[in-house]
């Protein structure tokens, strides 16, 4: 059988250290990625998992070596399982040799839970938001020109103030002078001015 390890160090890890474990575990080949950040490319794993052929395994000496989520792990023990590939990890005594389906059963379990904690965390804060007096969601954005900002923004606007001026002067952003129609225009709001 193929045995093939894999690690991803951790900021102050020895990769000799874990070169040593994965060869006493009986690794054939060791692919070990760089300290990355815990979102990056994966390179090693990928020609890792490129070298294991059906029957074989994969070893790791820890599961933060190899996951960068519980959603991550789950999904690479699937494809290892759908090829027919054995994992194990050395440190937390995980083998799916032993206890594939368990292993599998028991991970989509805890991101299935996962799941409804953060549910119920975000509407237990919209509750408390609710009943302290908030108002959830986007909040309304500044209020319109009045009639009065509207004509002085255009005064000021034709004497040649640049925008910028003219929005500090008012205290409203440059985007709300550039989206405002002249004076004596009608804004139709995206609707049909049809008499």
């Amino acid at each position: 059988m193929t045995v093939i390890g894999y690690a991803r160090p951790r900021m102050g890890e020895e990769t000799t250290q874990i070169h040593a474990q994965l060869v006493a575990a009986g690794c054939t080949a060791n692919y070990f990625d760089e300290q990355i950040s815990i979102r990056g490319a994966r390179p090693q794993l990928e020609y890792a998992l490129a070298a294991i052929p059906p029957g074989g395994a994969l070893v790791v000496c820890r599961l933060i070596h190899i996951g960068q989520s519980l959603e991550d792990l789950v999904g690479l023990l699937d494809q290892l399982s759908c090829r027919g590939v054995q994992f194990r990890s050395l440190h937390e005594q995980l083998d799916t040799a032993e206890h594939g389906e368990l292993l599998l059963q028991v991970t989509h379990g805890l991101i299935d839970a996962r799941r409804t904690w953060q549910s119920k965390a975000t509407r237990d804060g919209l509750a408390a938001a609710i009943a302290a007096g908030r108002k959830p969601g986007r909040q309304p954005g500044p209020p319109p020109l009045t009639p009065e900002q509207h004509e002085l923004a255009h005064e000021l606007k034709g004497a040649g103030l640049p925008i910028t001026d003219i929005a500090d002067l008012l205290g409203v952003s440059r985007a709300k002078l550039y989206r405002t129609p002249p004076p004596g225009t009608a804004s139709t709001n995206g609707e049909d001015s049809a008499p």
